[in-house]
């Protein structure tokens, strides 16, 4: 694999015949993550030798991407002097979600490099910001403080550049963000609490992002209880505590933004939350013992750490009256961090019947 992908940076137009991108599309579906590395390795290295002609060309010579600015127009093929250049934008076009996968595969041995190509092609102005955002939001939870640097550093570009197109994607980040960190960590409650601060740092002069991100975060924590598998019940699970454990820990800016994160709450309490009581404390009155409390205990553990979130914040921005709120929206906040009480599945934490009746005390 690895002298294919040579010759073909050598000669490369055999990079879109028909044999090579049939043994390139095999490897890069397929399970074989050392044939993936090298692939990614090689494209990478034509890639750079391919930018490094480019700055020649446009008069740039000895300089690197970090010190001049690149005619984009060229890497995307609108000149026909460059006929190499069509080529490099098809290959990471073609590849692109493949490695996006590879970006959280996992906590740095095999990911890092996929995590530095995708710095690099968001450089050259070829990665989708809109395909793309949600890995690099992913990302900004690694455990690897040099992985979640490189995503902070990828994410403010991709925000400084095109913010109108990435926002409506942050929410997929998260939710990505909870599957990358649920598949390697034993955890989320051990996991970096810091996550949404530093996230938060990179959009806090945007009020139209913040205020469109908040209203999609509450949205988010809706679910159906009717038909909901034990799947879906774990994700939800996962990812409310996960979002209940770091936002906290984050300074908001204004009162506007915590009262759209405390009545959205509220919404979600007052519709599933009740609905969920209902459920279960029909479900404990009939004392059915083969009754399997899994997505009911997942379920109720979401609520339960919505409540505990809700509560969290009132008492971080002491939370005045809905009357009195219209006036403060646009004041700063006066932000004290309160520890948030948090619990998963765990002998401690009882039976997922006994969180179920949790919630109905708490609820109802």
């Amino acid at each position: 694999m690895r002298n294919i992908i040579n010759v073909c940076s050598s000669h490369p137009k055999l990079f879109m015949s028909f044999p090579v991108l049939n043994v390139l599309d095999k490897e890069f579906t397929g399970s074989s993550i050392d044939f993936k590395e090298v692939m990614i390795q090689g494209i990478f290295e034509f890639l750079e030798r391919e930018e490094k002609k480019s700055s020649k060309r446009s008069g740039h010579e000895g300089k690197i991407s970090s010190e001049v600015s690149l005619d984009v127009d060229v890497f995307h093929g609108n000149s026909k002097m460059f006929e190499n250049d069509g080529i490099c934008a098809s290959l990471v076009q073609r590849y692109m979600d493949p490695i996006l996968e590879m970006c959280t595969y996992d906590d740095g041995e095999h990911s890092y490099l996929a995590v530095k190509y995708l710095k690099f092609i968001v450089k050259l102005g070829f990665a989708n910001p809109r395909i793309c955002i949600p890995t690099v939001v992913a990302l900004e939870a690694s455990k690897v403080p040099y992985v979640r640097s490189m995503a902070l550093e990828i994410h403010r570009e991709l925000h400084s550049k095109h913010e109108s197109l990435i926002d409506s994607s942050y929410i997929h980040g998260f939710k990505l963000a909870v599957k990358y960190r649920a598949k390697l960590s034993s955890g989320l409650l051990t996991e970096n609490q810091q996550y949404f601060q530093k996230f938060y740092k990179v959009i806090e002069e945007s009020k139209a992002t913040k205020k469109k991100i908040f209203n999609q975060l509450v949205k988010s924590f809706t679910f159906s209880i009717d038909g909901c598998t034990e799947e879906q019940a774990l994700f939800m699970k996962n990812y409310v505590l996960f979002m209940a454990n770091t936002i906290p820990c984050c300074e908001l800016s204004t009162l506007e933004e915590v009262f759209i994160l405390v009545d959205g709450i509220d919404a979600v309490l007052a519709n599933q939350g009740v609905t969920l009581s209902s459920n279960v404390s029909v479900k404990l009155n009939q004392t059915d013992p083969n009754f399997d409390w899994k997505i009911y205990g997942y379920l109720s553990l979401a609520i339960l750490s919505l409540y505990e979130l809700k509560n969290c914040l009132i008492q971080a921005y002491k939370i005045p009256e809905d009357g009195q709120r219209n006036e403060l929206k646009s004041q700063k906040t006066k932000f004290t961090e309160v520890p948030i009480k948090l619990f998963d599945i765990s002998p401690e934490a009882g039976s997922f019947r006994e969180i179920c009746e949790t919630l109905v005390t708490v609820v109802l």
